[in-house]
């Protein structure tokens, strides 16, 4: 730190000479009297360090020597910016330095100026621990309070007095509220003093990165053209949907869990690329590789389902308006740091097919994705809390209502919440922005292209090489088994499912050979299967009714933990998949109809019907119906008319007897 008594012209080190870098002051907002006095001051200290004589300066400026030196060093004094005074040391009346008392308080000299950090200079076994207090909201070994509390200050402000054995005749003790004021304007200064580092004392975790904002310093991450980098990450959207279940008196309508939505943002121009939708509490890292192929794929709109509902005009994702992006890859992506970024299909195998950096940025630091966090406000206020199934922002929000009764009083179904996200994320592409010059994100990626290979170069994500797996598909090693003795054609298990081929079933010389096949975890239905010397061997195809239903790898586990618990019958030919379905559908009907009467629930069972038919693609309507009972099939009838499907068995309880 510069030492301010010190220095004149012959002392002043070189790097401070340049009197151009010094901090300025708008002569256009001083008083004339002001003005006069600084401007007198202003031209003595140039001449000064011009290298003019002492004298002349003093014929001129009528300021001395002595003014000069202390001038000077008001001048060079550190500035609580961390910059010099410069020039705005010689605005009169202005302090170059914290205020320290030296005189004693007494009845004669009267004010007070001063007097609480003199108290504590001179007691530093109060000063010392008071500030942790601050601070910290910590005693000794005692934990940290989650916020800050003036009352608790306080009252650790009169213990540390009690300790240090302070007379109440001894200020601040014997003013009239025993120094609550000198301690609550001390808390609040040294609070301002160290407000990035506690911020959080006042505002909570939230306004402790907002503290890391808004710093003066440039953007945190830029970009340099377009498909340069993208963001990604995961929002529960502000709404509630319903699933309709066909019963035997109509549709009933049960209110799911709230959505998630993943959307891929380019950074360039704000435009979102693709996105996936994920049904359940979390979105899993399946969902996450779908939204980034969807990123990657050209769009198609949906059939809606609404009569009457249509996009707006120019309305639609940037594969679809501009052709030419259909395919582009991008050089970095931001995700944070959920579980499901630290997946393999996303830490490497996403890393690895697209030939991008992984950016996972600091640990709950929002502010580094800002994209993302400003699209989900923006999508929420034009589209989804308007809603009147709408949960709002949050247990504050005065317009929140119960979201899944409105949800089942105005039929808001799954497929129609599709819908609308759809036409929201695509209408949000063609809106015009002041922060992209009165465009639109598509209008911007639209003329960039017009650049394209001139001053960025497009970067088209080609296809893969023969025998490396697509995105979002794992390479698993696996044993050939059967039996030439007992004719057991070759075949291979993956999952507790059997697969085979017309090309396996009569290659007897592999069995007990390890061959390695591409699992693609949205579809188990069939494989690509090589052998251990990297040659081809076909399609293989799960055996039974697997092969026909698409799903994936939780569903699968879930079909066969139901088997396993002898709650579903699987025939050699049954379709697990479906007859898994309509279990589900009466267990749900079953649950419902037990606690029908009261207001509407959120179901977790109907979430996870939800997802299944998502994954699977079917709906209840289509063969969902329990199938009907055969005359041998003793079991009763239910009074609604649904019967108990026939592949499901009854549990017997030990202690009935009939």
């Amino acid at each position: 730190m510069l030492n301010p008594t010190r220095f004149n012209r012959r002392t002043l080190p070189p790097d401070l000479r340049d009197l151009s870098s010094w901090p300025e002051v708008d002569i256009a907002a001083l008083e004339p009297k002001v003005f006069e006095r600084f401007d007198h001051r202003q031209k003595a200290i140039r001449a000064y360090l011009a290298g003019h004589r002492v004298k002349d300066v003093w014929k001129e400026t009528r300021i001395g020597r002595q003014e000069l030196i202390r001038f000077l060093n008001r001048c060079l004094r550190l500035h609580d910016d961390g910059r010099i005074f410069g020039w705005r040391g010689l605005l009169p009346y202005k302090r170059t330095c914290d205020y320290v008392r030296l005189a004693t308080p007494t009845a004669s000299n009267g004010g007070n100026a001063g007097l609480f950090t003199q108290f504590l200079r001179d007691h530093p076994e109060i000063g010392g621990p008071l500030d942790e207090t601050i601070l910290t909201l910590r005693e000794h070994d005692a934990l940290r309070e989650s916020r800050f509390s003036h009352r608790e200050v306080y009252g650790r402000f009169r213990r540390l007095c009690v300790e240090a054995r302070i007379p109440s005749t001894q200020y601040p003790l014997n003013n009239v509220d025993t120094g609550r004021r000198a301690v609550r304007r001390y808390a609040r200064e040294l609070l301002l003093a160290h407000f990035t580092e506690r911020a959080d004392r006042l505002g909570g975790p939230n306004a402790r990165l907002r503290s890391h904002l808004d710093l003066g310093i440039g953007e945190r991450f830029s970009t340099m053209t377009p498909y340069d980098c993208v963001s990604l990450d995961a929002h529960r959207l502000n709404f509630i949907g319903c699933l309709g279940v066909r019963e035997s008196g109509g549709i009933r309508l049960i209110p799911i869990r709230r959505l998630q939505f993943i959307p891929v943002i380019e950074f360039a121009s704000t435009a979102v690329l693709g996105y996936q939708i994920a049904i359940g509490s979390e979105p899993s890292a399946q969902d996450v590789v779908q939204a980034v192929k969807a990123a990657l794929t050209r769009w198609k709109p949906r059939q809606l389902v609404v009569e009457g509902h249509r996009y707006p005009a120019g309305a639609m994702l940037p594969s679809a308006a501009i052709p030419e992006t259909a395919g582009l890859c991008w050089n970095a992506m931001l995700i944070d740091n959920a579980t499901v970024h630290c997946a393999k299909l996303v830490s490497e195998d996403v890393r690895k097919r697209i030939g991008c950096a992984i950016n996972f940025g600091p640990v709950r630091q929002w502010y580094r994705r800002p994209l993302v966090e400003s699209l989900f406000s923006a999508l929420e206020r034009s589209g989804f809390t308007r809603l009147p199934n709408s949960v709002g922002f949050g247990p504050s929000d005065p317009l929140k209502g119960d979201g899944a009764a409105s949800a089942v009083k105005y039929e808001m179904m799954l497929e129609e919440m599709l819908d609308l996200i759809d036409i929201v994320v695509c209408t949000y592409n063609a809106m015009p922005r002041d922060s992209l010059g009165a465009l639109s994100p598509l209008q911007v990626l639209a003329n960039a292209m017009l650049c394209a290979r001139t001053e960025w170069l497009p970067r088209t994500l080609p296809a893969p090489p023969h025998g490396v797996p697509e995105l979002g598909t794992q390479i698993v090693t696996v044993t050939v088994r059967g039996n030439r003795e007992k004719g057991r054609r070759p075949y291979v298990q993956y999952r507790g499912v059997h697969y085979a081929s017309p090309i396996l079933s009569c290659a007897h010389d592999l069995i007990g050979e390890q061959i390695r096949i591409h699992v693609r975890h949205d579809d188990l239905r069939t494989f690509k299967a090589f052998l251990a010397n990297g040659e081809e061997i076909g399609i293989l195809t799960a055996t039974g009714g697997w092969g026909r239903t698409a799903h994936d790898t939780k569903l699968r586990k879930e079909v066969l933990q139901a088997v396993e618990a002898s709650a579903l019958v699987v025939g050699p030919e049954t379709d697990p998949i479906q007859e898994f379905l309509v279990l589900k559908r009466w267990e749900l009907l079953k649950k419902e109809r037990e606690r029908s009467g009261s207001s509407p629930k959120i179901s977790d069972d109907a979430t996870a019907l939800a997802r299944m038919l998502k994954v699977t693609g079917k709906t209840l309507e289509a063969g969902a119906s329990p199938r009907p009972v055969s005359a041998t099939n003793n079991h009763p009838t239910r009074a609604t008319g649904d019967t108990l499907p026939s592949f499901v068995r009854r549990l017997k309880h030990r202690g009935v007897r009939k």
